[in-house]
Formats: structure tokens, C-alpha cells, sequence
């Protein structure tokens, strides 16, 4: 909050400041904290919405419902990245690319170690 205010009141100089004359500036910050919250998952458009005072608030800065308009304005849901777009492929493709898959594994389980050299060590 005090990165936002303190832009506000480089931009705004004294209206910014008389704004909030007479009141519990902590108090203020807090309730603009819980109202801007749901705008963390992306920061970015807190940056975008100061930017944007410029042209939408020019004279007077903007009263809390009004900033949080503008960052939902430029508010963007991250994109999840849990998992990648299923491939498209034909049923035969996906037939063909299984196969191929366990005959690799094939191989390898024909070279796994296992312990029979052991037990030839033993028997000797």
C-alpha cells in the first residue's frame, strides 16, 4: 500500500494528501489493502492501473471503488501451468506412440540388474 499511496502522492501532491487529512491513515491503508487484495495473484496490473490514473484521473485522485475499477480493468488471471494441452493426436497415433513406449521399456527391463550373479557367487 505505501508503494501505491506514495505514487498517488507524487501525482497528486497536496489534493492526495488533504484527502486523507483528519483520518487514520493506517486504517485507510488497511481497508485498500483488503479491498486490493484479491488483485495479488498478479501484481502486475496494480503498475498498470497507476499508469492508467494519467489519463482517467487527472486532476483528482481516484477514491478507493474507482482504483479498484481500474485494476480490474487491467487485471489478468494468470494462466495455469499445471498441465500442458493434451496433443492432437488420431486414435491410431496415440495407439502407435504406446507401443513404441512399452517396447522401450522392454529393453530396458532385459538389461535391469538383478541379482542372479550373486547367487552364482555363492554357489561356487
Amino acid at each position: 500500500m505505501d508503494r501505491i499511496f506514495g505514487r498517488m502522492e507524487a501525482l497528486y501532491g497536496a489534493t492526495f494528501i488533504d484527502k486523507w487529512r483528519n483520518t487514520d491513515i493506517g486504517a485507510v491503508k488497511t481497508v485498500w489493502g483488503d479491498e486490493l487484495a484479491s488483485f495479488s495473484d498478479n501484481p502486475e496490473c496494480f503498475g498498470r492501473a497507476l499508469k492508467e490514473l494519467m489519463d482517467v484521473h487527472k486532476t483528482f485522485p481516484p477514491s478507493l471503488p474507482e482504483f479498484v475499477d481500474l485494476c480490474r480493468k487491467n487485471y489478468e488471471a494468470p494462466k495455469s501451468n499445471l498441465a500442458l494441452e493434451a496433443p492432437d493426436l488420431t486414435q491410431e497415433q496415440a495407439d502407435a506412440r504406446r507401443d513404441k513406449a512399452a517396447a522401450i521399456a522392454d529393453k530396458f527391463r532385459a538389461f535391469a540388474p538383478s541379482t542372479a550373479w550373486a547367487k552364482k557367487l555363492r554357489t561356487r
